[in-house]
C-alpha cells in the first residue's frame, strides 16, 4: 500500500518542534550536517546561474548561496512555519520564499 504524503501541518509541527529544542533547523549554514554538501553544490553553480531550491527549509542553503554571491530567486516549501523563519534569517531576498506544493503548477512559473 503506498503512503500517502504528510500534510503542512505535519511539517509546521515537525519544524517548530526542531526548532524549538534548538537543533538542525536553527543552525548557521556552516553549522549544518549538510553544509558539505550544500558547498560541494555551490562551487558547480556559477555566478549566472539562478538557484531554484525546492523543500527550502528554513533557509539555511538560501543564506550559504548568498553569501557566496550566487542568485537565489526562489525558496518553495510545504511549510509556512519554515517559511516564516527563511524569510527572517534572510532578510535582503525574502520575497523569494513561498508556501507551496510541488505539485501546484505555477511555481514552475516563477519570475524574477
Amino acid at each position: 500500500m503506498k503512503k500517502k504524503e504528510k500534510n503542512n501541518k505535519w511539517y509546521d509541527e515537525r519544524y517548530k518542534k526542531l526548532t524549538k529544542n534548538k537543533e538542525q533547523y536553527n543552525l548557521s549554514p556552516n553549522e549544518s550536517i549538510y553544509f558539505g554538501l550544500w558547498s560541494q553544490i555551490i562551487e558547480h553553480i556559477s555566478d549566472e546561474e539562478k538557484i531554484a531550491d525546492f523543500g527550502c527549509g528554513v533557509g539555511q542553503f538560501a543564506s550559504l548561496a548568498v553569501s557566496k554571491n550566487k542568485k537565489y530567486v526562489l525558496g518553495v516549501d510545504f511549510s509556512q512555519f519554515a517559511i516564516d523563519i527563511a524569510k527572517i534569517k534572510n532578510p535582503g531576498i525574502s520575497n523569494t520564499f513561498l508556501c507551496n506544493t510541488l505539485l501546484d503548477k505555477k511555481i514552475y512559473l516563477f519570475k524574477e
